[in-house]
């Protein structure tokens, strides 16, 4: 019974440890291992199947993530296409991360205040934001 994509072996441990070191996880194993009287038999290929589609999914999703993280940098400015906010969701954005960003682009303190003023409806008594993030960024290096 054994043929290119099945590989016998006399006890189940020894198939679940191949099934491991190749990285399945244990949930999975009942899915590539069959039981047949004294022989247990494992598929490797669907194995190897599993984990290549699995490689290609979390590929997939750094690739989403990296893309997110680009759409949320662009949506510091407001304009950015709302279709593209709807396809993509979009992480709730932070008075100090608009404020750094905005800093890091190279924008002054006058004109980073009027942008979070509007976005984030603050009063004057927060028209300090801007200088504060502007010499935290300073303080951690990330400004010159």
């Amino acid at each position: 019974m054994t043929t290119n994509n099945l590989k016998a072996y006399a006890k189940r441990d020894s198939a679940t440890s191949v099934l491991r070191k190749m990285g399945v996880e244990k949930e999975k194993y009942n899915d590539f291992i069959t039981v047949d009287k004294n022989q247990v038999y494992l598929d490797l290929s669907a194995a190897e199947a599993y984990l290549a589609a699995k490689m290609l999914k979390e590929q997939e999703s750094a690739a989403k993530k990296s893309l997110v993280g680009d759409i949320q940098k662009a949506s510091v400015v407001k304009g950015v296409d709302k279709e593209v906010k709807k396809t993509i969701k979009v992480g709730k954005e932070s008075v100090s991360g608009v404020c750094q960003q905005l800093i890091l682009a190279g924008k002054t303190n006058a004109e980073v205040w009027a942008v979070i003023k509007d976005q984030f409806k603050l009063g004057d008594d927060k028209k300090y934001y801007p200088s504060w993030n502007r010499s935290f960024l300073k303080r951690t290096g990330k400004l010159k």
